[in-house]
């Protein structure tokens, strides 16, 4: 099952727990995927990330067990920030209540374990990323325990 989207941005509910969601090709503009959005897509195999993608989410991908491709067409690669800390602008327009919501957060970024691809097998799934871009994705806390991590 093959599913285009023209929305640039993917809701929480739009996917999630749906068995018979096999690939998922986003629209180039997509620039947010919320938490939850493929949780538990059991039969998911295949997914591109568009290069406007910036941050992975919490459960992302939880427990897509057959997930076996993520074609991850940023050069830079996307991070994790748990609580949608990412979305500052939800934050009042002042910069000094932008700023305590970020110090708020800050703590956790790099001490909370990214849940994004828990239930993905990471010895199998097969990350595809730009030419160029591959050494960048082994480092990277959050894609660094993939295996096969490689340049189209």
């Amino acid at each position: 099952m093959s599913n285009p989207i023209d929305n640039p941005y993917v809701f929480e509910k739009m996917f999630r727990g749906n068995p018979n969601v096999e690939e998922v090709f986003l629209h180039k503009d997509t620039v947010y995927i919320e938490d939850k959005a493929f949780k538990n897509c059991v039969s998911l195999k295949k997914i591109n990330m568009p290069s406007k993608v910036e941050y992975l989410t919490s459960e992302m991908f939880y427990g897509c067990i057959s997930l076996c491709e993520i074609i991850a067409e940023s050069p830079i690669p996307p991070k994790y920030y748990p609580d949608k800390v990412c979305c500052l602008s939800d934050a009042d327009d002042n910069i000094d209540d932008r700023l305590l919501y970020f110090g708020v957060r800050i703590s956790n970024i790099f001490t909370e374990k990214p849940n994004c691809f828990e239930g993905v097998d990471k010895q199998k799934c097969i990350i595809r990323v730009p030419k160029g871009s591959a050494e960048l994705y082994r480092s990277a806390h959050e894609w660094k325990e993939f295996a096969n991590i490689i340049e189209f």
